[in-house]
């Protein structure tokens, strides 16, 4: 019995419904196609795969690939200096407001307030969102510099 070929991820897409059409293309071509989602799972995303020694000649065939939506709702932020998008978003609020949060639902948990305790890791988690949305700053890896909001819109 002959090794099937290995299958090969050329195209990702948001829904089966995306990939229908690249997939009878393939398919139309002689190409063997197949695509990974269901209709059951509209939250998974859909892979088109081809055998291996068809990678070539299938990419070819599609047209030119869309972005998912993914790539389009990710807001992209870069380095006001260097340029890089290496950048994360850090908040040290937030982290004192978890530390203390967490601290005190310990104490009240310790002293039998288990209901006391529930809510109050709910409200530092609320708490906690809000203080990282209003107090944080960007810091680039590469270059190391720390901005605000205000200073890449150019306020």
């Amino acid at each position: 019995m002959a090794v099937p070929e290995q299958l090969v991820t050329i195209r990702v897409y948001d829904s089966p419904d995306l990939a229908e059409s690249d997939h009878q293309a393939l398919v139309d071509a002689g190409i063997s196609a197949y695509t990974s989602g269901n209709y059951h799972r509209h939250s998974g995303r859909t892979e088109l795969r081809v055998p291996a020694s068809k990678v070539e000649a299938a990419l070819e065939l599609l047209p030119p690939e869309m972005p998912t939506l993914e790539e389009l709702t990710t807001p992209t932020v870069a380095c006001v200096l260097c340029g890089s998008e290496a950048v994360r978003i850090d908040s040290p609020a937030m982290r004192y407001v978890l530390i203390i949060g967490g601290a005190a639902a310990v104490w009240v948990l310790y002293h039998g307030a288990l209901n006391a305790a529930l809510v109050l890791v709910f409200a530092t988690l609320a708490m906690a969102g809000a203080v990282r949305k209003r107090f944080h700053f960007r810091r680039c890896d590469r270059c190391g510099h720390e901005w605000h909001r205000a200073e890449q819109l150019g306020e």
